[in-house]
């Protein structure tokens, strides 16, 4: 197995047991995590810090039911980045 695509299964592993230092450990200091859309979270979030900092938002917003699924990777190439689909549930807030 080529060594991005192991990385790739590390990060989806990491991330779905909520293990933020094995998240860590598997980008780079200069990675950029892509959030497509129009939303209010859409955009580029650069190195690690933001990363993390954007998936414990995104995780506070929806309950943490934001799952990731790879879609595709390209493992001999940086320009072509790993695709995903993405799912979650909107949080909800009971007040009484």
């Amino acid at each position: 197995m080529h060594p991005n695509v192991e990385r790739l299964e590390s990060f989806l592993d990491a991330y779905a047991a909520r293990d933020v230092p094995g998240l860590r450990d598997c980008l780079a200091d200069d990675a950029v995590w892509h959030v497509g859309g129009t939303h209010r979270l859409s955009g580029d979030y650069q190195g690690i810090f933001a990363i993390l900092e954007y998936f414990e938002q995104v995780g506070e917003e929806t309950g943490g039911t934001l799952q990731l699924e790879h879609l595709e990777l390209s493992p001999t190439t940086r320009e072509a980045p790993p695709s995903f689909v993405s799912s979650a549930s909107a949080g909800t807030t009971n007040s009484t």
